[in-house]
C-alpha cells in the first residue's frame, strides 16, 4: 500500500477521528476485497478499524458489485476460528444466493453469525436439513429482514411461522421456485404449500414480499390466474396486523401477457392487484423500464397513424388488414399505462437490494420503492380514504 501510517507526518497530527474517517471513505470507494486487504494492512490501527467494516456486510453471490459495501469471497479466510469469532462481532448483513467453494460448508458460516440484522438466503445446500434445523432453532435476536428462497424452509411444519427466526421481523421476502399452490378443487398441485396459518403472530411485521418471477416465468397468465388468485388470498387471509404493505413480484413476459388477455375475468385478477381494488395495501413489481420501454413502442405506432392521417394518407392494403390489430393495440395501451404507472422497479440483482446495504451514486431502497408506489397510488386512485388505509374491500 506504500508508505507506512509513520511517514505520513501529517497526517499523524490530526485527530484520531478524522484519520478514522478517511480510511473509512476509501473503504467505501474500493471496488474490490484486495483493495480492502491492502488498506488493513497499512498498520494495525487502521487494520482495527477497518475489519469491522469488511466484515459486517458478507455477499457470496455471482451478481455482487462495487455498488455494495463489500462482498466477501474467500470464504477459506474466514473459516478459521480467530475469523469466525470476527463474524459473531461484526457481521450484520449476509447473503447467500451462490456458493462454490468445494466441500467448505457455509454453514459454519452462518452458525457464527449470530448478531445479523439482514440475512439474504437463496441457496440450497446438499445438507438441507441442517441449514433447516439452523433456520428454525437459532436465535436470531437482531434478524429484522430475511429474505429467502420457500426450497430452504421446512414446508412440512404447519407452524413454519412460529419458529425462531421469523419472531422480529419487520421485512419477509419469500421467493417460490417451484409451483407451491393448488387450485382448491385440488386438480392441480405441483408441490408443497407455504403454511400461512401462523403468519398472524408475526406482531412486528410490516413488509411482505412474495417473488414469483421464477414459478411463473413460462406459464399462461389465464390458465394460472386462479391459483394466484387463491394462494395470495390464503397469504393475506393470515396476514398479521401491523402489515401495511404485501409486494408481488411477477416476470414482465407474464405481465405483458396477462395485459394482452382477452379472458376479461382473469385480466381482472392482475388489475385488482395492481390497483389494490381488493387490498390496498397489494402492489405489483416487475423488471425496471420494461412497461415504459413497451408503452413507449405502442405511442409511436399511435403517433405514426396520426401523422398519416393528419398528411390525409390514405391506408394501404396492409394498414386496412391490420386495423382491427391496431385497434386492439390502442386498448391494450391503456392496460399497459394503468400497469407501468402502479408497477415497483425491480432492478437487476434485486435480491440483493432487498436485504444489503448499497453505496455511493447508487443507493437503492428497494422496500422504500414498495412504500412510496403504494402511497402514490392509493392517493391518487382512493382519495377519500386516510393515507395509512389498510382498508380490505369485501367481494
Amino acid at each position: 500500500m506504500g508508505p507506512r501510517m509513520n511517514e505520513f507526518k501529517l497526517f499523524n497530527d490530526f485527530p484520531k477521528l478524522v484519520q478514522r474517517r478517511v480510511f473509512n471513505i476509501a473503504f467505501e470507494a474500493g471496488e474490490t476485497d484486495y483493495a480492502a486487504v491492502q488498506l488493513s494492512l497499512v498498520s494495525r490501527g487502521v487494520n482495527h478499524w477497518i475489519k469491522p467494516l469488511i466484515y459486517r456486510q458478507l455477499i457470496f453471490h455471482f451478481q455482487a458489485t462495487a455498488t455494495f459495501q463489500r462482498t466477501i469471497s474467500l470464504l477459506q479466510t474466514i473459516l478459521t476460528t480467530s475469523n469466525l469469532e470476527l463474524c459473531t462481532r461484526y457481521t450484520r448483513f449476509l447473503f447467500v444466493g451462490s456458493y462454490h467453494h468445494g466441500n467448505t460448508s457455509i454453514l459454519s458460516l452462518f452458525l457464527h453469525c449470530t448478531n445479523l440484522e439482514h440475512l439474504g438466503w437463496w441457496f440450497i445446500p446438499k445438507q438441507e436439513k441442517e441449514l433447516q434445523e439452523l433456520l428454525t432453532t437459532q436465535q436470531h435476536h437482531c434478524l429484522r429482514k430475511l429474505s429467502i428462497s420457500a426450497g430452504a424452509l421446512p414446508l412440512r411444519d404447519p407452524h413454519l411461522f412460529s419458529t425462531q427466526v421469523f419472531q422480529n421481523l419487520t421485512h419477509l421476502d419469500i421467493g417460490v421456485a417451484g409451483r407451491l399452490v393448488s387450485l382448491s378443487s385440488g386438480a392441480r398441485q405441483f408441490g408443497r404449500r407455504i403454511p400461512w396459518s401462523d403468519l398472524h403472530k408475526l406482531e412486528h411485521l410490516i413488509h411482505l414480499h412474495l417473488d414469483l418471477g421464477l414459478v411463473y416465468r413460462a406459464s399462461d397468465p389465464d390458465e394460472v390466474a386462479p391459483e394466484i388468485e387463491e394462494v395470495v388470498g390464503d397469504m393475506l387471509d393470515s396476514a398479521p396486523p401491523k402489515l401495511r404493505y404485501a409486494a408481488l413480484l411477477f416476470p414482465f413476459e407474464f405481465l405483458f401477457e396477462a395485459i394482452k388477455s382477452s379472458d376479461v375475468e382473469n385480466r381482472r385478477v392482475y388489475e385488482d392487484f395492481v390497483k389494490g381494488s381488493l387490498d390496498r395495501r397489494v402492489v405489483v413489481g416487475t423488471s425496471a423500464g420494461i412497461f415504459e420501454y413497451q408503452e413507449e413502442k405502442v405511442q409511436e405506432k399511435m403517433k405514426e397513424k396520426a401523422e398519416k392521417k393528419s398528411r390525409g394518407s390514405f391506408p394501404d392494403e396492409e394498414d386496412e388488414e391490420d386495423e382491427d390489430e391496431e385497434l386492439l393495440t390502442q386498448e391494450q395501451a391503456e392496460r399497459l399505462t394503468t400497469f407501468g404507472k402502479w408497477m415497483v422497479p425491480s432492478p437487476r440483482g434485486e435480491r440483493l437490494y432487498r436485504v444489503c446495504e448499497t453505496r455511493g451514486e447508487r443507493r437503492a431502497d428497494f422496500w422504500g420503492e414498495v412504500e412510496e408506489t403504494v402511497e402514490r397510488r392509493n392517493k391518487e386512485l382512493y382519495p377519500d380514504e386516510p393515507s395509512d388505509s389498510q382498508q380490505i374491500i369485501p367481494v
